[in-house]
C-alpha cells in the first residue's frame, strides 16, 4: 500500500513533524466539522464522521501529500439547500437523506475516477473557476447573517443563504454580545491576514 511505502521513506524528524501537523489539523478539524454539520443541517456527530473517515481513508490510499480532505462550507450549504425542502433539518429522516445523498455523490465520483474523467476539469476556464469561488464565498457569507448578528433563524423564516436580505429588516433584534464578538473576530482576521 502507498502508506506503507511512504512510512518506509520517512526519517525520525519527518515523523515528528508529521505527528505535529496531524495534531494541529485535528484541533482545527473538530470544531470545523461540528460547524459544517450545523451548516448542512445534520447532527454534529455526522460532521465528525465526515471529517474523520475520508481523512483516514485518504491517508491509506491517497496519492497527494497536499490534498485537503473533509467537509467544506459550500458542500454543506448545497446539502442544506437541497434537502431542507424535503425534511426538517436535524431529524433522523434528514440525516438519512444526507447520508443517501453523500453515498450517491460518492458513487458518481468513483465512476468518474474509474473512467479517468479528471481531464474534463481542463476545459473550465479561469474566469469560470473565479466566478464559482466568488459565488461560493457570497453564498457562505449569506448563510452566516443569522449567526453574525445573533438573530434567531426562526425570527426570519423567509431568509435563506441565497437571500439573506430579510435580516436587514430585523437588525433591531441583533444580539449585542454576539455581534460584538463576531465583528471583533472578523476585523482580527482581516488585520492578521493583511499584516502577518
Amino acid at each position: 500500500m502507498l502508506l506503507i511505502r511512504r512510512l518506509g521513506k520517512l526519517s525520525r524528524e519527518d515523523l515528528r513533524v508529521d505527528a505535529l501537523a496531524g495534531l494541529t489539523v485535528t484541533f482545527v478539524l473538530i470544531p470545523q466539522a461540528l460547524a459544517y454539520a450545523l451548516l448542512s443541517g445534520v447532527s454534529p456527530v455526522v460532521g465528525l464522521y465526515c471529517a474523520s473517515i475520508p481523512t483516514l481513508l485518504y491517508a491509506l490510499i491517497g496519492g497527494s501529500t497536499y490534498m485537503a480532505m473533509g467537509p467544506v462550507a459550500l458542500t454543506s450549504l448545497l446539502i442544506a439547500s437541497g434537502l431542507s425542502g424535503h425534511a426538517t433539518p436535524g431529524t433522523p429522516e434528514y440525516d438519512m437523506m444526507a447520508v443517501t445523498l453523500a453515498t450517491e455523490v460518492g458513487l458518481i465520483l468513483l465512476a468518474l475516477a474509474l473512467l479517468r474523467a479528471g481531464f474534463l476539469v481542463n476545459f473550465l476556464s479561469h474566469p469560470t473557476v473565479l466566478g464559482f469561488n466568488a459565488g461560493a464565498a457570497l453564498l457562505t457569507a449569506g448563510s452566516q447573517f443569522s449567526s453574525f448578528f445573533g438573530i434567531p433563524r426562526s425570527a426570519v423564516p423567509e431568509a435563506t443563504a441565497t437571500n439573506p436580505w430579510p435580516y436587514v429588516l430585523h437588525l433591531a433584534e441583533t444580539h449585542a454580545l454576539t455581534f460584538s464578538i463576531s465583528a471583533t473576530a472578523l476585523v482580527a482576521l482581516v488585520l492578521l491576514r493583511k499584516h502577518l
